[in-house]
């Protein structure tokens, strides 16, 4: 078994915090990231990941528009294709999702002078 860890690495932390919106955000990255060569259009993700009918297309969107999904196609699909140099980080996101979701969370949604929360 492995040691809890107390806090998230410093490069995840500010990957978390930086680029991702929400917990959702963050596991159609991850939904994305297990089959990189294949293509997802919305409904597949919503139904994958149990989401609202508005929620995978606006989310697949934002991380199209941040570099870290390519886009194609009418009606859009979307697959993983961050720039090489940030799969680590995002590799490392992953493990961190898996083995400590609470760290996770309270990165994603500690504020951060990077983006700007609706009240």
């Amino acid at each position: 078994m492995l040691p809890a860890m107390l806090e998230l690495p410093v490069e995840v932390d500010r990957f978390l915090r930086d680029e991702i919106e929400s917990l959702e955000e963050l596991e159609i990255l991850l939904l994305l990231r297990e089959e990189p060569a294949r293509w997802f259009e919305a409904p597949e993700v919503t139904a994958a990941l149990r989401l609202g009918a508005y929620s995978a297309p606006e989310r697949l969107a934002r991380l199209a528009r941040r570099g870290l999904l390519e886009v194609a196609g009418v009606p859009q699909r979307y697959r993983y294709a961050p720039d090489p140099l940030r799969e680590p980080v995002i590799a490392a996101a992953a493990r961190c999702h898996a083995e400590c979701r609470h760290l996770v969370i309270a990165s994603i949604y500690a504020p951060s002078p990077r983006r700007s929360r609706p009240a």
